[in-house]
C-alpha cells in the first residue's frame, strides 16, 4: 500500500479538481451541505442506513442494497441486528471492487498541519472540459479526521457522526489526499482501522470520491458520453442516472436499458449484464424510461 498523506502530486491534485467538477459543476455551495452526513443505523430501524437530506440516496441506497445482499445471501440464520459497521464496510468494499481499473484510490483526509493555502482560482470552472482551477483555502478552520485514528464503537462515537459539518466545500477539497492499494485486503484493512471516516460527517462523500477516483475520472467521461451536466443536480441535490449506475454495476453508463441503443445515430450506452443488484423506477411508469431485463432480473435472486 503507497501512502500519501503530506501532500498530493500534480496528477493527483488535478484529478481531485476533476472530479469535483464533474460532480458539483461550477457551484456546490448550498448543496454540498445536503451531501455532508456519514454512514449510521437508524435508532427504530437497526437495518435502515439513515439519509438526514435529500441528495445522498445515490450513494446510500447502493449501501444499503449491498448490505441487504450480503445479510441474506452471506449470513446464515440472519437477523436484521446483523447489519452492523462491519458488514457496511464488506458492502463499501463490494461497490470499489467494481469499480476498480487498475488500483483503489481511496479519497481521505490529511490533518490540519498538512494543509497548505492553494493558490485562488484564476479561471472560471469549465463542467464539460472538466478543468478547475485550485480551491481557495481558508486561513482557519476545525482539525479533520485523522487517519489511522481507530474507530471505537461506543456511543460517544455514533454522537460525534451526527454534528454539523463547519466547512464549506473549499475547506473540505483543500483537505482531500489520495491513499493507493493494490488489493481489496489492504482496503478492508484500511477501513477497518479507519471506520471514523466513514461513519464521520464527510463519510458518503469521501466513500464517493474513492468510487469516482478507483474508477478513473477518464473512464467515467467515456461512459457517460455526456459531461454537460454535473453527476449532482445543481438545484435539487439528487445524483443523476449515471451516477447511481456506477454505484450499483461499476459503469457510469445514462441508461438503464439492456445494452446500447442506437438513437439517430447517437450511441446511447445502457447495462451491458446482469447486475448483483436489481433496479426499478416508478418513471418507468410513466413511460419516461424502460428497465431492461439485466436490472429488472438481478443475478442473485432473493427468497
Amino acid at each position: 500500500m503507497e501512502e500519501r498523506l503530506d501532500s498530493l502530486s500534480t496528477k493527483d491534485r488535478q484529478e481531485l479538481r476533476n472530479i469535483r467538477t464533474l460532480l458539483w459543476g461550477s457551484n456546490d455551495i448550498g448543496i454540498f451541505e445536503r451531501w455532508s452526513q456519514g454512514f449510521e443505523f437508524s435508532d427504530q430501524e437497526p437495518s435502515a442506513l439513515v439519509q438526514c437530506q435529500g441528495g445522498p440516496c445515490a450513494v446510500i441506497a447502493p449501501v444499503q442494497a449491498f448490505l441487504l445482499k450480503i445479510l441474506l445471501m452471506d449470513t446464515p440464520g440472519y437477523s436484521f441486528y446483523d447489519l452492523t459497521a462491519d458488514k457496511c464496510r464488506t458492502a463499501i468494499c463490494n461497490i470499489l471492487m467494481k469499480c476498480k481499473e487498475t488500483k483503489y484510490r481511496i479519497v481521505t483526509l490529511r490533518t490540519s498541519e498538512e494543509v497548505a493555502p492553494q493558490t485562488p482560482p484564476s479561471d472560471v470552472v469549465d463542467a464539460a472540459r472538466l478543468n478547475d482551477a485550485d480551491p481557495v483555502a481558508s486561513p482557519s478552520s476545525p482539525p479533520p479526521v485523522v487517519v489511522g485514528e481507530q474507530q471505537q464503537q461506543t456511543e460517544e462515537g455514533t454522537e460525534s457522526s451526527q454534528q454539523p459539518g463547519t466547512w464549506d466545500p473549499d475547506q473540505f477539497h483543500e483537505r482531500l489526499t489520495i491513499v493507493d492499494m493494490e488489493t481489496i485486503d489492504e482496503v478492508e484493512k484500511f477501513y477497518l482501522e479507519n471506520m471514523n471516516l466513514l461513519m464521520g460527517h464527510y463519510g458518503v462523500l469521501l466513500l464517493l470520491y474513492s468510487v469516482l477516483a478507483t474508477k478513473g475520472i477518464e473512464n467515467v467521461v467515456q461512459e457517460l458520453n455526456d459531461t454537460s451536466e454535473p453527476l449532482i443536480h445543481g438545484t435539487y441535490g439528487y445524483g443523476s442516472q449515471g451516477l447511481i449506475n456506477l454505484m450499483l454495476t461499476g459503469r457510469a453508463v445514462g441508461h438503464v436499458w439492456d445494452n446500447d441503443e442506437d438513437v439517430g445515430g447517437l450511441k446511447l450506452r445502457g447495462i451491458n449484464q446482469q447486475s448483483d443488484i436489481g433496479f426499478i423506477t416508478t418513471m418507468e411508469q410513466m413511460r419516461y424510461c424502460t428497465v431492461g431485463s439485466f436490472y429488472r432480473i438481478q443475478r442473485t435472486q432473493f427468497g
